[in-house]
């Protein structure tokens, strides 16, 4: 009895110690969007921004797309973007802050075409075998054109420097001179279109036959137009090869309680949002000085209270080394970190893609064949966030570095938003809305406190922009 009694404790012990290990490691799966990533994310390497990215979804196990873990669903985007201003420019730091964005625009890119996206595609092929009489007369045709051009080109030139010349005026000749090269130059491309070398005489050459030509013409363009909203930028790198300005990129994640909390910020209402439990304060969730240097944009963490917050990275660079010029970096970092929380509420993005191709050849009767190639690609990204007004922001950090490769000075902000302090900006807004009322009684002016009038209230309300 002794024997199966131990038995039986321990089979229930090694289910409960296997219970809570799939338990945790079911919370850790569920909670990846709210990991601190705290590893270095700046680098010199050599290695591509695109081998980067790739290796880290890797890395994590993660496929750009739609991704299932012990049956939570999210979404996984990443996009980079190059450095503009070299890395010696006072406008360096806030290049990369720039970087950042159109990374983002390129993350938020993948996101939308992977939702929906509008495709049209064209193509068209052509073939031909001219005849030996066609040919003769295309040939000479060619042939008058070219004497003609070669005679209005020198025969032009001629007669404008003689005008010039009997005007005796040298404002006369430069304008000859100018106008004369423009004439060359244009029919000089004449001539090589037609086949000819314009450094040498049209009679003294002569134009192979065309025995067969080809052309083919290939068009795609795509269309995207979606709200986006709850897109977090959960990971961002930099990297600065040598002799480069360096490229910033980023992986971007989207979950279902990413969104809950986005459409709260645009709706004010926080009620329906998942209850969570409670984590660090966030002032201990923002990621170590080597990986703060290179963190940008907005994250969702929990608080110590169990409820929903934002951390917003942006960074600028003072132009100068007074405090003043850091005070006023400090203020655009937080601006731009406004910003991005009101990204992050949702937004309206287009991005409309258009590649043409061209390829024309030549199919010669010496053998030789001519081919000619022409790639013309456009893409035009949108993203527009409309006036809202938001409750509960404010700075939860300032920090300034030397940037780790160039040395450029660095002010960053972290601004927080949370539930919690959505709550405490509207009780302290309430409380100070109550204007006091004079007590016509009293002599001394004392004041006593009433609710706001119904037009003061008028007043103080745009009307058309969503509030909390």
């Amino acid at each position: 009895m002794v024997i199966r009694g131990n038995i039986f404790i321990n089979t229930v012990v090694s289910f409960i110690l296997v219970s809570l290990v799939v338990c945790l490691n079911s919370l850790a799966i569920a909670s990846d969007e709210y990991d601190i990533d705290q590893s270095k994310s700046t680098e010199g390497s050599s290695v591509s921004m695109t081998d980067i990215l790739d290796g880290y979804l890797s890395e994590k196990g993660w496929i750009e797309g739609e991704n299932v873990k012990d049956g939570k669903t999210f979404y996984v985007s990443a996009g980079y973007s190059s450095v503009t201003s070299p890395r010696t420019s006072p406008m360096f730091i806030q290049s990369r802050q720039n970087a950042f964005d159109k990374a983002m625009l390129s993350a938020k890119k993948e996101l939308a075409e992977y939702m929906e996206v509008s495709i049209k595609t064209e193509l068209e092929s052509h073939y031909s075998e001219p005849g030996q009489a066609r040919q003769k007369k295309e040939l000479e045709k060619k042939y008058k054109e070219g004497l003609a051009l070669e005679l209005a080109r020198d025969g032009g030139a001629a007669i404008n420097n003689d005008v010039a010349k009997e005007l005796g005026y040298s404002s006369a000749e430069i304008i000859a001179d100018k106008s004369n090269a423009l004439l060359r130059a244009e029919i000089n491309q004449r001539l090589k279109d037609l086949g000819y070398n314009p450094n040498e005489p049209v009679d003294k050459q002569v134009l192979e036959k065309v025995i067969a030509t080809g052309s083919f013409k290939k068009m795609v363009a795509s269309q995207s137009k979606l709200r986006i909203t709850g897109l977090q930028a959960f990971k961002t790198f930099e990297n600065i090869k040598t002799g480069n300005n360096g490229e910033i990129g980023v992986v971007a994640i989207y979950s279902d309680r990413l969104g809950a909390v986005a459409n709260a910020i645009f709706s004010g209402n926080m009620s329906n949002l998942p209850k969570v439990k409670p984590k660090k304060p966030l002032i201990q969730q923002i990621p170590d000085a080597d990986a703060l240097i290179s963190t940008f944009g907005v994250k969702q963490v929990i608080n110590e209270h169990g409820n929903y917050a934002l951390l917003s990275y942006a960074q600028s660079a003072p132009t100068t080394d007074t405090d003043r010029s850091m005070q006023a970096a400090m203020d655009k970092a937080k601006l731009q970190a406004e910003g991005l929380i009101r990204q992050y509420a949702g937004e309206i993005y287009a991005v409309a893609s258009l590649l043409e191709e061209v390829e024309n050849s030549q199919q010669l009767e010496s053998g030789e064949a001519n081919i000619e190639y022409d790639s013309d690609y456009q893409q035009t990204i949108n993203a527009k966030a409309e006036s809202l007004k938001i409750s509960g922001m404010s700075t939860l950090k300032r920090w300034s570095a030397p940037h780790p490769v160039t040395g450029k000075k660095i002010a960053g902000v972290v601004v927080m938003w949370s539930v919690d302090s959505v709550q405490a900006a509207k009780k302290l807004s309430n409380q100070m809305s109550e204007v006091p009322k004079k007590n016509p009684g009293n002599s001394s002016g004392s004041a006593v406190t009433g609710p706001i009038s119904s037009s003061y209230k008028e007043e103080s309300n745009d009307g058309d922009e969503d509030a909390f």
